[in-house]
């Protein structure tokens, strides 16, 4: 007999500002189809002139997802611009580059195999999968990603290399994106690792 998961219905809240925040829920119409082991990344600028924009990509709802739904704060509704999606994927790591306009997703996996790979999607919603140099992480779920402004990369940590969560890592490496290529470095931390 199979697992069948509750069916929850997806909300977006909001906390309006001032001394004392207070939760609205605005229901946006059409929301995207339930998920878990999905990422998400906030595209401030939105691309092509919109605002405020909430990306998220894949995750699990029975099957591995590879849609890109996007919701946008100032019309109050979902959508979805990518044309050609990226390959489905869920526990996989998400950032978005300010600088760039691109959203990166890195690793993931489908259930079984666990990747390594890296997926750009650019301000115009393009997705491209740049080929990986010899020197790059493992392939791993569960990793963290974020774009650190003052060093224009992204920051790669940690993360599992089997979809069972049993092998952890502690390793950190910069991820930089430029002219359609992606360059990895290992970077050393302290003495005292985590």
């Amino acid at each position: 007999m199979g697992h069948t998961s509750p069916v929850l219905p997806v909300l977006v809240w909001l906390a309006a500002a001032g001394a004392t925040p207070v939760f609205t829920n605005p229901m946006p119409a059409s929301p995207p189809a339930v998920r878990r082991s999905s990422d998400c990344a906030v595209r401030p600028d939105g691309g092509g002139g919109v605002t405020d924009e909430f990306i998220t990509y894949g995750g699990f709802n029975g099957a591995v997802l590879q849609d890109v739904p996007y919701y946008r704060l100032l019309s109050n509704g979902w959508g979805s611009g990518v044309v050609v999606m990226p390959p489905a994927r869920e526990r996989h790591s998400m950032a978005y580059d300010h600088e760039s306009g691109f959203v990166a997703i890195v690793g993931g996996g489908n259930g079984f195999n666990v990747f390594a790979n890296v997926t750009l999607i650019n301000p115009a919603n393009a997705v491209t999968a740049p080929v990986l140099p010899a020197t790059r992480p493992s392939a791993r779920i569960d990793a963290a990603l974020v774009w650190v402004p003052p060093l224009q990369q992204f920051l790669y940590f940690g993360g599992s290399a089997n979809v069972f969560g049993t092998s952890h890592m502690n390793d950190l490496w910069s991820l930089e994106v430029a002219d359609g290529g992606v360059t990895w470095k290992a970077l050393a931390i302290g003495p005292s690792l985590p």
